[in-house]
């Protein structure tokens, strides 16, 4: 089996903008499909977040009090996946219905009591980098190479990414 990264979004169907009120589950912390993950804020009510499949939440996209549109980037889990087959064959009817599936479920279940994150190392933040795509050099130079560091970083490109397609479509 191999380790696949998902990304976990904030729901299509939020409203003009939610907030992140409170983390549910830490870094490093195994999470089972439907848990939640965190509760997000929006015109007066608390959500959950689910998490949509089992493995290991990698890394919080967002703070605490963190402002956010739907579809943005919340987390990563890293869950392991069969290999599939070179020639397995894939129905034309069910792709629509594959493709359709939402990256993020909402619930109101109760919270589990997180358990203490292990502190990463360079090592895994060099990981992380590489996993990503990016070279640590890209990061802010008046920050610390950490995970935080490198997830504001992803999380500022992706806003500004979204800002120039909100452009180009006007």
């Amino acid at each position: 089996m191999s380790l696949t990264t998902h990304l976990v979004c904030a729901p299509d169907d939020l409203p003009e903008t939610a907030s992140v009120a409170q983390w549910l589950v830490r870094p490093g912390q195994h999470v089972e499909a439907d848990m939640p993950l965190l509760r997000l804020h929006d015109a007066g009510a608390t959500e959950a977040v689910l998490a949509p499949l089992a493995g290991l939440l990698t890394a919080h996209c967002v703070d605490v009090g963190d402002m956010l549109a739907a579809s943005e980037l919340l987390a990563m889990i890293e869950a392991e996946e069969k290999p599939l087959l070179a020639n397995w064959p894939i129905n034309m009817e069910d792709t629509q219905e594959v493709l359709s599936v939402a990256a993020c479920r909402q619930a109101s279940a109760q919270p589990r009591a997180p358990a203490p994150a292990p502190a990463p190392t360079i090592a895994d933040v060099l990981a992380l980098c590489a996993a990503l795509g990016l070279a640590p050099d890209e990061i802010d130079a008046g920050q610390a190479l950490t995970v935080d560091a490198v997830y504001r970083h992803v999380r500022s490109e992706l806003r500004l990414l979204a800002a120039l397609r909100g452009m180009l479509r006007q």
